[in-house]
Parts: C-alpha cells; structure tokens; sequence
C-alpha cells in the first residue's frame, strides 16, 4: 500500500463483558465464582431434579430458557454454575461441561 505505520501503544480496554474499570492490581484481585465467567452467556436456573440429571451429563429438553442457538450457562437456584449446555438440535441440549 506505500505507507508506513506503527503502533506506539496498545490497551485492551474490555475482554467480552469485562472492562478496565473492574480490573484489580494482582494483589487486590478477588476470586469471583464461575458464574461471573460466564455472565454474558444466556442463564437458565434450574431446580433440584433438572439439577441431578445435570449432574450425571443428561442431555435436556430445550424448554423454557433454552432460547437462541446456546451456549447456555446453567445455574442452580442458589446461582452456582452446574454446567455449560449447547444445541443438539431444535428439541434437546447436551452438555458441553459439567462441573461437580
């Protein structure tokens, strides 16, 4: 193209929904529970019997929650990360991790 350039400085101001403005010096950082990775995922909250199932891999029905094309960061009622689901088709959703 004929032209020079350079870059003097670069600043990543923002990672998916993490900014700057909360970032933390390594000795004031605070471990902030799995869910908060996944805040920008769709969340569906799930009671105790979806919860077991969840537990043992079970792929789910897409009902109420599962909406869009996934993934979905799947909640117990208590907010705690039980899994992360993906589309197996239009009906089901399998896991794609399953944290115990």
């Amino acid at each position: 193209m004929g032209g020079g350039a350079h870059l003097r400085a670069l600043r990543r101001t923002a990672v998916g929904g993490f900014t700057a403005a909360e970032a933390a010096a390594p000795v004031d950082a605070v471990l902030q529970p799995a869910a908060a990775a996944l805040r920008d995922y769709v969340s569906v909250v799930v009671g105790p019997e979806v919860a077991a199932m969840i537990s043992h891999g079970r792929p789910l029905d897409r009902v109420d929650g599962f909406d869009g094309s996934g993934p979905w960061a799947v909640l117990d009622q208590s907010g705690t990360l039980l899994a992360v689901y993906e589309a197996a088709d239009d009906e089901r959703c399998r896991p794609a991790v399953v944290l115990t």
